[in-house]
């Protein structure tokens, strides 16, 4: 009897060990899948708010060259250019214009209802100029600079920091 006592130990713990050892493993790849997803979200989030950055820039960036493209135009033909915006819309290709503008209108309500800090309150200020009947006439790049490092600041601020999911220790 006493050398069975020792035997039924080591048997009963060869039978629990990998139990335990399986339940152990199960929970850490819980947590590593739970890490990844979250991961992988984030890295998603990132690039919509990245690409919608971009598509703002895009449209933008296309209305200001139709504005001064226009401005040009007026230019070679020696016009004034402080007469009415129904000469502006002879010099520039209004349709263009317009069709650049909607585009321009819907990448900054989303880029607006999406972005924090001081982001918003550049692109409002940006909209403003955009819309002031002087702008026909301006540069407006050395503006359009200011929202432009204010978006690099919020995509630099919202990139996924990947050593975050590293444990500290192993």
């Amino acid at each position: 009897m006493e050398m069975l006592t020792p035997t039924v130990i080591i048997a009963v713990i060869a039978l629990i060990s990998p139990v335990i050892t399986n339940y152990l493993n199960n929970i850490h790849i819980e947590k590593m899948k739970l890490l990844e997803y979250q991961l992988m979200l984030k890295k998603d989030k990132f690039q919509q708010n990245k690409n919608l950055a971009e598509n703002y820039i895009r449209s933008t960036i296309e209305v200001i060259h139709l504005l001064n493209a226009g401005f040009g135009h007026a230019i070679q033909l020696g016009r004034d250019l402080n007469q009415t915006l129904w000469f502006q819309r002879e010099i520039i290709d209004y349709e263009a214009y317009l069709s650049a503008l909607k585009i321009y209108k819907e990448n900054h309500s989303v880029l607006l209802a999406v972005s924090s800090k001081n982001l918003p309150k550049k692109l409002i200020e940006f909209d403003a100029t955009l819309y002031d009947r002087k702008s026909f006439n301006r540069n407006l790049f050395p503006d359009f600079e200011i929202v432009l490092d204010e978006i690099q600041l919020e995509i630099n601020r919202n990139e996924p920091k990947y050593d975050e999911y590293r444990p500290n220790k192993i």
